[in-house]
């Protein structure tokens, strides 16, 4: 109910003061609630006025993968990846690989994936948790 009434308080200050921030901030909180549609959308209001935010195009594609929307979310991630390859600690380039590889870009994922678990330690704790 805690969650619900946050929600609905996030929308009405986004309604008295529509900014970019504001609606990345909103859009997190939906990801967060696994609101995947509601999330998506408020990332693209936030990145509308200001598209030189990785990290926006970062979660609207983490959205897009909770949405099953991989071609959206590889568009997405790739800015992210794009602008730092260790984005979220290899997080985006994890997920990217992943949704390469269930579109059937296997040669672009398994670039991805060896890129990341290029070290002993990223790849002992890429095989052990699943952050995606």
């Amino acid at each position: 109910m805690a969650d619900g009434l946050a929600s609905k308080n996030s929308e009405t200050d986004i309604l008295d003061n529509p900014s970019a921030a504001n609606f990345e901030e909103l859009g997190e909180m939906y990801l967060d609630e696994k609101k995947f549609e509601k999330s998506r959308g408020a990332f693209t209001k936030a990145i509308a006025p200001r598209s030189d935010s990785p990290h926006t195009f970062y979660l609207r594609g983490k959205a897009s993968v909770g949405l099953n929307d991989l071609a959206g979310a590889i568009a997405d991630l790739e800015i992210a990846v794009r602008s730092d390859h260790k984005f979220d600690y290899y997080r985006a380039a994890g997920i990217l690989a992943n949704a390469y590889a269930h579109t059937g870009d296997y040669a672009r994922a398994d670039t991805m994936f060896a890129e990341r678990s290029s070290s002993p330690t990223r790849r002992r704790r890429f095989t052990t948790t699943q952050d995606f």
